[in-house]
């Protein structure tokens, strides 16, 4: 929720801008053939979704649009998304390695790997300055 507005996320597509207690509004698309997988929402209201064919997408006015890496031909494979500091962070889809994307000005840079082959693999994270790691151990 930012500034009494809601984002319904859906695996096809979202219903941006809601307010509580009115019709809901037309569900919005994902670029076509996309199926979200997980999402995020950074401090500033804005929602990245990762989808099944590992791309990023967020919201842009009234449609979603992919997000870039620039000087990769794309995001990593990844099983969940989170936002800190505008930073998106990324956890492998094996679960052993958490990487970060930093905002640059055409997209996001290069990935940087943060932790690299855990022993025990995650299933999700959580980022707030500190990392945190979710296992089944």
């Amino acid at each position: 929720e930012l500034n009494k507005k809601l984002t319904l996320i859906g695996k096809a597509g979202a219903i941006l801008g809601y307010t509580r207690g009115e019709e809901l509004g037309k569900i919005t698309a994902y670029p076509t053939g996309e199926v979200g997988k997980d999402f995020h929402t950074s401090e500033d209201g804005n929602v990245f979704i990762i989808t099944e064919s590992n791309r990023v997408v967020t919201a842009r006015r009234s449609e979603f649009g992919y997000v870039t890496v620039t000087g990769e031909n794309g995001w990593e494979g990844a099983q969940a998304i989170k936002v800190f500091n505008n930073n998106v962070y990324l956890l492998s889809n094996d679960g052993k390695n958490i990487y970060r994307y930093r905002p640059g000005l055409n997209g996001f840079s290069p990935k940087t790997t943060l932790i690299e082959n855990m022993k025990v693999p995650a299933y999700d994270i959580g980022i707030d300055g500190g990392i945190y790691i979710v296992t089944t151990e």
